[in-house]
């Protein structure tokens, strides 16, 4: 999951350099294309970015919300 946070969080297929994934360029290419290619998706697709987008803060949101009440 981290990496397509990443992916999503930057905006721009190429972005996210891959030193910071520690994979090589063409492994991040290759990922993004299978992420599309699996679900049916583009990630240059603005609804689609969009909606990952409000995913990720909801599932993000939820965690704090959990730590939070088990503490």
């Amino acid at each position: 999951m981290p990496f397509i946070c990443h992916q999503v969080g930057a905006k721009d297929r190429n972005a996210v350099p891959p030193k910071e994934l520690h994979i090589h360029r063409n492994s991040l290419l290759y990922r993004i294309g299978r992420i599309e290619e699996l679900f049916h998706v583009s990630l240059k697709d603005s609804n689609t970015f969009r909606s990952l987008m409000i995913a990720f803060y909801m599932m993000e949101l939820a965690e704090q919300m959990y730590h939070e009440s088990s503490t």
